[in-house]
């Protein structure tokens, strides 16, 4: 398969050719050059907002990232096998995959027990800090389901927002006004190559072009 093809390659496809094709290091650097930034930054996200410590380091990203990686890997790609968004779109891809990338350093920070603002007076097993910690991810990370893609503000966003950069500002717009990044924070990450300002102006276009679209779908 070409470069040119694997680019355009669906990633349900993408998926599968990962999983039957396990030694095959073409499917893997498509994998990588794709989902590596979203991943990156729900691992840059997830531990900011869990862990008690502020901005993760580069080092502390980078192990955390090869942990998710491996979480993809084991069973034999398990976790790209059961996706089931064949029919979906490419944003439902890159949340499923960003599911992961969370739960899996969330499952660190629970095993380091490095939840400081609850094991400063509770055990990590306790069950009030079970019940405020599954209510915390019920809030984070309810977005991040597989019945994301029957959402109806991703399919407005789809149908509002084409183009070269559209994945990219959607994600954008989904961290900003789902997440509560700041465009300095989104900017911050490095992952977008954008500065501050240009991710507010995107945020700020895309704001009002989404007003416009509901208003018109409701007209």
């Amino acid at each position: 398969m070409t470069h040119a093809e694997l680019k355009v390659l669906p990633s349900s496809k993408l998926f599968a050719c990962c999983a039957s094709h396990f030694d095959d290091d073409q499917y893997w650097e498509e994998f990588v050059r794709r989902f590596n930034p979203c991943l990156t930054l729900t691992v840059y996200q997830a531990y900011r907002r869990f862990s008690g410590e502020g901005i993760p380091s580069l080092e502390v990203v980078s192990d955390l990232i090869q942990e998710v990686y491996l979480k993809i890997l084991k069973n034999k790609c398990a976790a790209l096998r059961r996706y089931r968004g064949g029919g979906g779109s490419e944003t439902e891809a890159e949340v499923y995959l960003m599911h992961i990338a969370a739960s899996v350093t969330i499952d660190r920070l629970r095993r380091q027990h490095s939840l400081k603002r609850y094991v400063r007076t509770e055990s990590i097993d306790s069950p009030k800090l079970q019940e405020d910690l599954r209510k915390q991810w019920d809030k984070i990370f309810s977005p991040y389901t597989d019945d994301l893609a029957e959402n109806d503000v991703i399919k407005v966003l789809e149908r509002s927002f084409t183009g070269r950069n559209s994945k990219r500002n959607i994600l954008i717009f989904l961290l900003h006004f789902r997440e509560g990044f700041t465009a300095q924070e989104i900017a911050r990450s490095n992952v977008f190559d954008l500065r501050p300002s240009s991710v507010a102006h995107i945020l700020l276009r895309m704001r009002d072009k989404l007003r416009e679209s509901l208003f018109v779908e409701k007209s």
